[in-house]
């Protein structure tokens, strides 16, 4: 019966440690997190392209689609070059990465947008820091 007791316990303790331990290393970066959104949007971006191929040439507005989707494609590849260079810009200050970091969020955030809309439907305008598919933080 002690052995039972003593097993119980030590399985609790293994699994209250366990439990705890992986809710402190489940803690993201804002950098993990805005990689994490740029993947996302790629997945996404890739699975809408795939839709419009499918299309048949018939569709009249498949080439507009595709000339949209490409651009999204070149702003998504910008951006993501301007994520990965976001750790090694010699800001004065660590809010300054943090400002980066919020206008990065934002570029995927109006890219994902932008992606289901129609070549003839508004679109979201990037944030004031993003200008010609470029970081401008000054």
């Amino acid at each position: 019966m002690q052995w039972k007791s003593i097993i119980v316990a030590a399985a609790a303790v293994l699994m209250l440690g366990g439990v705890s331990g992986g809710l402190s290393g489940c803690a993201k970066s804002k950098l993990e997190m805005v990689r994490d959104k740029a993947d996302s949007v790629e997945s996404t971006l890739k699975k809408e392209h795939k839709r419009v191929l499918a299309m048949g040439p018939e569709q009249t507005d498949r080439r507009a689609r595709l000339d949209h989707l490409n651009e999204m494609q070149y702003s998504l590849r910008a951006a993501n070059v301007g994520l990965a260079t976001i750790p090694w810009l010699p800001f004065d200050a660590e809010k300054d990465r943090e400002l980066a970091l919020d206008v990065m969020d934002e570029v995927y955030d109006t890219i994902d947008w932008n992606i289901p809309l129609g070549p003839s439907d508004p679109k979201r305008a990037f944030p004031t820091q993003w200008s010609g598919n470029a970081l401008k933080l000054r």
